[in-house]
């Protein structure tokens, strides 16, 4: 009567080994398969934030670039002048704000 619990425990915990051998090896797939998911969707997020897609996208919205910028601090907004290149930076701004109390 031993031998035969011996024999059914063994057998059962070969079993639950086998089980947790297979769930192992599923997880493993899972994880190569969202890896290779997260590899497409880190190009495609990539190629959709590329600047000269937006700026495409933008001019077909017709959208344009402003003729100056705003810059707003806590005392109130002042207005800096240029030209803004296609890297939507200001060029030749005027004079930078003057900062707070010295006005």
């Amino acid at each position: 009567m031993v031998l035969m619990t011996m024999v059914f425990g063994l057998a059962a915990m070969n079993v639950l080994v086998a089980q947790g051998a297979f769930r192992v090896q599923a997880l493993a797939q899972q994880q190569d398969e969202l890896r290779q998911q997260n590899g497409v969707l880190r190009l495609e997020v990539a190629s959709l934030t590329a600047p000269n897609r937006i700026a495409k996208e933008a001019k077909q919205l017709g959208l344009v670039l402003p003729k100056s910028i705003e810059v707003v601090d806590g005392q109130g907004s002042r207005t800096l002048t240029g030209e803004i290149d296609t890297a939507h930076r200001v060029s030749r701004p005027a004079a930078p704000p003057k900062p707070a109390g010295t006005e």
